[in-house]
């Protein structure tokens, strides 16, 4: 929630992908300058005075709503997806997917398609290899 929602108070890309590094750095420990200016050049655009986000800052809003709230019992929805092609692809360092919550969709789902991506946090970009291979194989099984 440091940064979720939260409107840039950087004047550039460059500013922005610092910030993104000292926020999200620990999650993402391997990624380079380029990769945190990309990252910050796909989260916010440049406005009329500074740089804004590109996408509803009101998410944030969602967000603290829904976690203020007693969660719901989300395994009869898992379950509901018995037979359909299935693929997790989670980043190692995860700070909203636990280890013990993949561990019961396994159990679960045994066959379901899974990647666990090192040096990722919570969202993986989905150009990792695994996420790559974990994506092909799904789309195989789809198409």
């Amino acid at each position: 929630m440091d940064y979720l929602g939260i409107q840039p108070k950087a004047k550039t890309f460059e500013e922005a992908a610092a910030g993104l590094r000292a926020n999200m750095g620990a999650e993402f420990p391997k990624l380079t300058d380029a990769d945190w200016l990309e990252h910050a050049k796909r989260w916010m655009e440049m406005g009329p005075d500074s740089l804004r986000l590109n996408y509803d800052p009101k998410l944030r809003d969602a967000v603290i709503e829904q976690s203020a709230k007693e969660q719901p019992d989300l395994w009869p929805l898992f379950d509901a997806m018995e037979g359909l092609p299935l693929a997790l692809i989670r980043g190692a360092n995860s700070d909203l997917l636990s280890e013990v919550s993949v561990a019961e969709m396994q159990r679960r789902r045994p066959d379901m398609i899974y990647a666990n991506l090192p040096d990722r946090g919570h969202v993986p970009f989905l150009n990792e290899p695994e996420a790559v291979a974990a994506i092909e194989k799904l789309i195989g099984q789809v198409g």
